[in-house]
């Protein structure tokens, strides 16, 4: 009786150690944690809220297509990057509150908060634009894989859009360690993953277009908070981490945020490859959303 008694509680026990052992490899294989090294910061109009950049080139003039956001102050405009002078600017009606911006071939794409509308936007004249009848009853973030168009709507899900009939192709539920990532704002295609601004944090997701899951996370908090203790005087106080464009020549990465008079070039570090369960739990703290207030 005493060796049965023996033998269960060492295969009780060799059970729990597999599980263990399971649940270990399971949180190993996590999103990997990056912070970032700081290459160059260009100026940046401290009045622009905005909602989505967008880095282009002619010739051997660099600049950003953007959106800014606000009732009465949204537009659609060129930024030279070197500079950050304007040159070209629309404004939206004040009844718009402008949102996410993607190029696609030589259009550029505009949601408007709250309002299912898409403008379209000759990129070599701003007042060839029409409103288009968008998918999505509130518009956030927009990006494109040079397919489809890919929208983000505050939840946790992204919409395949066909640029042309503008029908939803697919949606992505976008999740880490099984949760879901609310709050999906500015969004920019990178080398193959979708890279998300999680609203009202420093946090920067990046995502398998394939399945949905975050594989990293890109924590920028020192950012804002290094450009704050500049004291810059300025018309509004700096707001949240929002902008995310990418030079696909290049490689470069460049961030920016609502109010913020600085545009910077950043390039990803290595934090942690397979962080243990406590980081883990701190980033999710930090970066991840419920859907109270999305």
């Amino acid at each position: 009786m005493a060796t049965i008694v023996s033998l269960g509680l060492g295969l009780l026990f060799a059970v729990v150690i597999l599980l263990r052992t399971k649940a270990q490899l399971t949180v190993s294989a996590g999103p990997q944690l990056f912070t970032y090294e700081l290459v160059k910061e260009y100026p940046h109009d401290p009045n622009a809220f905005t909602q989505g950049i967008e880095f282009d080139r002619n010739g051997a003039l660099e600049f950003f297509w953007e959106s800014t956001g606000m009732h009465g102050q949204s537009t659609v405009r060129q930024v030279e990057l070197e500079t950050g002078n304007v040159l070209r600017s629309k404004a939206l009606a004040p009844s718009d509150f402008g949102e996410g911006l993607a190029k696609f071939g030589n259009k550029l794409y505009q949601e408007v908060w709250q309002s299912g509308k898409l403008y379209e936007y000759d990129i070599n004249n701003f007042d060839d634009v029409k409103t288009l009848a968008g998918p999505l009853t509130d518009g956030w973030g927009i990006t494109t894989d040079n397919k489809s168009l890919i929208l983000s709507d505050g939840s946790s899900t992204l919409s395949y859009i066909d640029p042309t009939t503008l029908a939803v192709q697919k949606t992505l539920q976008v999740t880490d360690g099984g949760l879901p990532a609310f709050a999906l704002n500015e969004l920019e295609y990178v080398n193959g993953e979708i890279w998300a601004n999680i609203w009202l944090t420093d946090c920067i997701a990046r995502i398998d277009p394939a399945t949905g899951i975050i594989k990293a996370w890109i924590q920028l908090a020192q950012l804002r908070t290094a450009l704050k203790a500049q004291n810059i005087q300025q018309t509004y106080p700096m707001d949240v981490l929002n902008g995310i464009a990418y030079d696909e020549a290049t490689g470069r990465v460049f961030v920016t945020g609502k109010y913020w008079p600085r545009l910077y070039e950043i390039k990803p570090r290595l934090q942690s490859a397979s962080p243990n369960p406590l980081e883990l739990l701190e980033v999710r703290r930090r970066c991840l959303r419920s859907n109270s207030g999305t």
